[in-house]
């Protein structure tokens, strides 16, 4: 088999060009960017800039598909594709004529499990192919980024529609880097529904945590990595795993990323490490009412992923 990705939910990365614009603070500080900045000059990022086709990404996802059946051999699932990791599948600003040919070709991989994440959910439905809005392929799953409560609000009922009306088989959050606590029970979505006391059709108002029974099926979090990195808050990470083992809703942590928990106190010393009070607030001291945790800039390996000395390896495919 190709190299596989060193992305801890998924298998393989394949991608039909790159490029993007930034829409919200979690795209402040973006590898993507970076690396676009790094090899190209920053020439595919930003309003008006041009994407950059990837010739190799439909050979790359058709070998994944051919060579499926020895991966499920090995490791006795299929292997798992995140499509698409320097990009957005949903781009206004992308060739429209490359996203049908990509999504085309997505739909005839069907020995993988396609891992669409977008920050763009109200571009799906106009811009999926028509007979995904009346078949949506069954190894194909929908995943959207949020970072904070407002675009938890904001776009998870929009992602639970989607689930609903077009029958994608599963749906995820992606919530790297998160940059503030996030209370999902709080995230609420109607479903049309025949309610008898108030004499037939009406609405249902669901959580969106429901395990796979309409809810969101998979959530993933993760902190920021790099230079400029902010800190994620431990109790924001436990408060997460703990809503989604509350719904039987699957559950990964991916990384700390940059700033890891400090084991021991530390008496004063700003220099070992910082106070982060659960409002992402960094603090200068303890006060009256205040809860921060110590947390350090050691960088991603040396902070690694285990919260309360466990991994959650949770997946949905």
């Amino acid at each position: 088999m190709m190299d596989q990705t060193k992305i801890e939910w998924t298998d393989f990365t394949v991608n039909a060009w790159e490029g993007c614009q930034k829409v919200g603070p979690g795209c402040d500080h973006c590898y993507a960017e970076a690396r676009d900045n790094r090899f190209t000059g920053g020439k595919h990022w930003g309003p008006g800039a041009p994407r950059r086709k990837v010739k190799s990404g439909k050979p790359k996802l058709r070998r994944i598909n051919r060579n499926a059946p020895t991966f499920f051999e090995h490791y006795g699932r299929w292997p798992r594709v995140f499509c698409s990791s320097l990009s957005d599948v949903f781009d206004n600003a992308a060739p429209k004529e490359w996203r049908i040919e990509f999504l085309n070709e997505i739909s005839l991989a069907t020995n993988t499990c396609i891992q669409l994440l977008t920050k763009r959910v109200g571009n799906v439905f106009q811009m999926v192919p028509p007979l995904w809005a009346t078949q949506w392929p069954s190894h194909v799953g929908l995943m959207i980024t949020v970072v904070n409560q407002a675009e938890a609000d904001r776009d998870i009922p929009k992602l639970l529609e989607l689930k609903a009306r077009l029958g994608i088989p599963w749906v995820g959050l992606s919530i790297e880097p998160m940059l503030a606590p996030i209370d999902l029970t709080e995230v609420r979505t109607w479903r049309e529904c025949n309610i008898p006391e108030y004499g037939g059709a009406g609405h249902e108002h669901l959580p969106c945590l429901q395990g796979s029974s309409g809810g969101v099926d998979w959530v993933i979090c993760g902190g920021e990595s790099g230079h400029n990195a902010r800190p994620m808050h431990p109790d924001w990470a436990r408060s997460l795993r703990d809503q989604c083992a509350a719904a039987k809703t699957s559950f990964h942590f991916k990384q700390w990323g940059e700033w890891g928990p400090c084991d021991g106190p530390m008496n004063g010393d700003i220099e070992a490490g910082i106070l982060i009070d659960n409002h992402g607030q960094l603090l200068a001291g303890r006060g009256p009412g205040i809860t921060p945790d110590i947390i350090k800039k050691v960088g991603k390996k040396a902070a690694g992923r285990l919260l309360d000395g466990r991994i959650h390896d949770g997946m949905i495919t």
